[in-house]
């Protein structure tokens, strides 16, 4: 045997002592599997078994060497790869270039053995196997190994939503403590920042203090920031920071987005609004909600005026539902549960059409009210909050929001009255069925319209105030909302729908049996000009939800 061979047996035979000597300290790792991944975790290569000198044993020597780092994903058609920290689509190679060192080892293999002839055969397999061929089906018959293969929900599970991935390690949120990062955990994400218990955050608080001077709606955020560590939706609620501009929320959201990394996105405000003209997106490709899986904190920053909210996907997103959407280009469809905390950032806040308890718990509106002057604009704020020793003591003041969160059984964020209040502001605001039914209409309990009539006086009345009028589904939920419920009268030909509960607030006033008349002759009455909300407010009927969001879980 020569030199070079010589060497090559020594160094073969030092990796096969380091790995029996690291086992021998490690008893209870008695599994073959969990000896594969803590060996691979130490950067140390497992010494094959007896492998066939084909594709497949090929395969089968991959999968014993990487398979603690290296998975391959059926549905996304990528390799995924662990880099010490967390997991990532291959992108540059990285599987190909296991593959080939997989096939270089098999001559370390060979130098092992002591008969010559099998030596000598096994190292002209190593030989063949070099050949693009060979590599290419090793990798193919790797995809299925049982080692190898992955569903794409093993990644970023439910066992990872209280798990924060920071630069030094993953942090346990329930206890605060940063552990070794662990392949085992399959995650994703991670947040390009350094967990220092003792880093203290004197620039983002005295920030936060200057945007928003009220102590109790600071606390609130730091709840907020913190719930969105986790992957905990609970809370079924969204935050819409409002304000006119200059007032830092803008500063404040991007700060929270370079603290969090891959666990923050910020998409388009067009995400969660409604389509417009032709661009109707019901059944086609969203990408958009597709780049949300796994992400914890989304910010969309700013709307033009006049702007619907699309209750549907808002909904979708804050109930921890599961979205079935595809990407662009793709037949499959990829499913996943979300874990985003969502917050919106507007100067003008977007329109909601809903008056349904459904939307209305779900939005919690944080009024920043602060105008910096232009003397006191910094323009590198944000670097500075984004330096590293600022992110960590940022990343200790969230953890202690989380903390805080999580102590708490019911009522988590519990949100404070200036927030409670701008929330029942936005919803009063957007009610435009409140001033037909305090202008036009009384609640009793021996109260009667039919269908027909009430829907022929509020038509009139959305044309006089140049009003779009709602749908009728839309309107039977105001009306339930309210406390009237669907009733008929009379039999066979007679039986008129209508509501009980409500009645109108003109008597005795018919239409010719037009129903566009009659709703006409009813507001052209003299008994209708009642002040604006008098009749429903003054029975305690305000339909607004006086319940904070978040407080019941679903």
């Amino acid at each position: 045997m020569n030199k070079t061979t010589t060497n090559e047996s020594s160094s073969a035979q030092r990796t096969i002592d380091s790995c029996y000597e690291f086992v021998e300290k490690h008893p209870e790792l008695a599994r073959h599997e969990e000896r594969e991944q803590v060996l691979a975790e130490q950067g140390i290569d497992v010494p094959p078994s007896h492998f066939n000198c084909t594709d497949m044993g090929n395969a089968e020597r991959l999968a014993a060497t990487h398979g603690a780092t290296l998975r391959y994903c059926q549905a996304w058609g990528s390799w995924m790869c662990w880099d010490g920290k967390r997991w990532f689509r291959d992108r540059t190679g990285v599987a190909a270039r296991k593959a080939k060192a997989t096939v270089r080892a098999i001559y370390n293999e060979a130098s092992q053995l002591n008969d010559g002839a099998i030596r000598r055969g096994l190292a002209k397999h190593a030989l063949r196997s070099e050949a693009q061929g060979r590599i290419v089906a090793l990798l193919e018959l790797a995809k299925t190994d049982a080692r190898i293969a992955i569903l794409p929900e093993e990644f970023d599970g439910p066992d990872t939503r209280y798990l924060l991935n920071v630069l030094n390690g993953t942090i346990d949120l329930r206890t605060g403590e940063c552990r070794r990062h662990s392949p085992r955990d399959f995650i994703t994400k991670l947040a390009p920042v350094t967990f220092d218990p003792a880093a203290e955050s004197h620039r983002w608080e005295e920030f936060l203090a200057r945007i928003v001077p009220d102590a109790e709606v600071r606390r609130f955020l730091q709840r907020y920031v913190g719930s969105a560590l986790s992957g905990d939706t609970g809370d079924q609620c969204f935050a819409l920071l409002h304000g006119t501009g200059a007032n830092g929320k803008t500063t404040f959201v991007e700060a929270l987005l370079g603290l969090l990394g891959d666990y923050g996105h910020q998409p388009s405000f067009e995400s969660f609004l409604e389509a417009t003209g032709r661009s109707d997106r019901r059944g086609g490709p969203r990408a958009d909600l597709l780049a949300l899986r796994g992400v914890r904190f989304v910010a969309a920053v700013e709307a033009g005026p006049g702007r619907w909210l699309d209750e549907t996907v808002i909904k979708q997103l804050t109930g921890g539902d599961t979205i079935t959407v595809r990407g662009l280009y793709e037949a499959m469809q990829t499913s996943f549960t979300t874990e985003a905390k969502i917050c919106l950032v507007a100067n003008h806040r977007p329109e909601i059409r809903g008056g349904d308890e459904a939307i209305w718990r779900r939005v919690l509106e944080v009024p920043f009210l602060v105008t910096i002057p232009n003397a006191e604009r910094d323009p590198r704020l944000k670097a500075r909050l984004c330096e590293p020793a600022e992110l960590s003591g940022i990343l200790n003041w969230g953890i202690a929001g989380c903390r805080e969160w999580i102590a708490a059984d019911t009522n988590r964020l519990r949100p404070p009255a200036a927030v409670m209040a701008a929330t029942r502001r936005y919803q009063s605001d957007q009610d435009r069925f409140r001033p037909f039914l305090d202008e036009h209409c009384v609640l009793q309990a021996d109260g009667w319209v039919s269908s027909r009539e009430l829907r022929a006086v509020y038509e009139t009345w959305c044309r006089q105030s140049d009003e779009n009028p709602m749908s009728a589904r839309e309107m039977a939920e105001r009306l339930q909302s309210v406390g009237a419920t669907k009733d008929r009268r009379g039999r066979g030909a007679a039986m008129a729908r209508g509501w009980r509960g409500i009645a109108l607030a003109s008597h005795g006033v018919k239409g010719n049996g037009d129903s566009r008349d009659a709703g006409d002759a009813i507001l052209s009455q003299p008994s209708l000009g009642s002040p604006p909300r008098g009749r429903l407010s003054e029975m305690g009927v305000s339909g607004v939800n006086a319940s904070p969001p978040g407080t019941e879980p679903h």
